[in-house]
Formats: C-alpha cells, sequence, structure tokens
C-alpha cells in the first residue's frame, strides 16, 4: 500500500507541477512536438504527433489526465489496475517516441499496481 502511495502521489505530483510552471498550456501539443523532433525520427507515431498539432495536444492532455488520476488508485483500489495498465502505456509509447528508457519505471508500476498474488491465487484455483 506505501509504494501504490509513493507512486500514485509521484504521478500526481507530477501532473500538478506541470500546471504550476506551463498552467494550461502545456497541453498545447507544442511541448511534446518540440521534443519529438529531438526522438527517433523513422517511427510512424513521430510522424504522427508532428503532423498535427492538435493530435499532440490530445496526447499532452491524456498524459495529463492519467498523471491526475493517478491518485484515485490510493482511495479506489478497483482503478490499479487500469491505471497502471494506462502508465505502462504511456511509458512503452514514450520510449518508442522520445528514445527515453522506462523500463524500470513501467516493471515497478506493474508490480505494485497489478494485484499478483490474486491473479496467482486464482490460477491456482482453477
Amino acid at each position: 500500500e506505501l509504494s501504490v502511495f509513493c507512486l500514485s502521489t509521484f504521478y500526481f505530483h507530477s501532473a500538478i507541477n506541470k500546471m504550476t510552471v506551463a498552467g494550461i498550456q502545456w497541453c498545447d501539443g507544442r511541448g511534446l512536438q518540440l521534443w519529438l523532433t529531438v526522438g527517433p525520427k523513422d517511427n510512424a507515431l513521430v510522424k504522427w504527433g508532428l503532423s498535427d498539432l492538435r493530435l499532440a495536444a490530445l496526447a499532452q492532455t491524456t498524459v495529463l489526465i492519467l498523471e491526475l488520476s493517478m491518485i484515485l488508485a490510493i482511495f479506489l483500489p478497483k482503478t490499479r489496475i487500469p491505471l497502471g495498465l494506462a502508465a505502462i502505456g504511456f511509458h512503452c509509447v514514450a520510449e518508442l517516441t522520445l528514445g527515453v528508457q522506462f523500463r524500470s519505471t513501467s516493471v515497478i508500476v506493474a508490480l505494485f499496481f497489478i494485484p499478483w498474488d490474486k491473479m496467482l491465487q486464482r490460477k491456482q484455483e482453477i
């Protein structure tokens, strides 16, 4: 539970920091497009993000909503699996498009947001 609390508040504060520093303009897509110019060039997702500012803005808005939503995992345990999978998906896309290594972060999220003990117990019952 403490690990979920720490991870959830980390993501939540990441979103709060973005809003504090840049305001709602953080979601305008320009920042993402700028970062995409530094990542891999032969990637279809990169080309997609660079092709339309509205798509980049949608992606940034989605990330912000995800980060803000992560706090729900503390109070609503049933949200942990979908939020954890969404965070892992986000990290995979960020790694593919920006070239930033997020594998260890994804593993940590998977360890603490997915109830492996319950899943293994169900498998044994079958």
